[in-house]
């Protein structure tokens, strides 16, 4: 690859950063909490269906309070998120 062309291929890349930020800084809370509960779907769906085909009483209280805590989380999990977007 000549010069031109790694200066060229750098500055699309150096755009395409600014861009990204532009975008990430550019979230709300609302678009960012949409994510993560999405997210959060993913990992409490697995969790729902155990609780719905075992018998283990421990299993059953076990998962509902793992549902519990990741849907308590999700506010501060955006916020940090927000937070390092800010510092980026």
């Amino acid at each position: 690859m000549n010069d031109l062309s790694k200066k060229i291929v750098n500055d699309a890349v150096e755009l395409a950063k600014v861009n990204a930020l532009n975008v990430l800084k550019g979230l709300k809370f609302d678009d960012i909490k949409a994510l993560v509960e999405a997210e959060m779907t993913s990992i409490i769906k697995p969790l729902e269906d155990e609780i719905k085909t075992t018998s283990s009483y421990w299993v059953k209280i076990r998962n509902r309070l793992y549902i519990s805590i990741l849907n308590n989380s999700i506010n501060s999990i955006v916020n940090s998120i927000q937070k390092k977007i800010r510092e980026m």
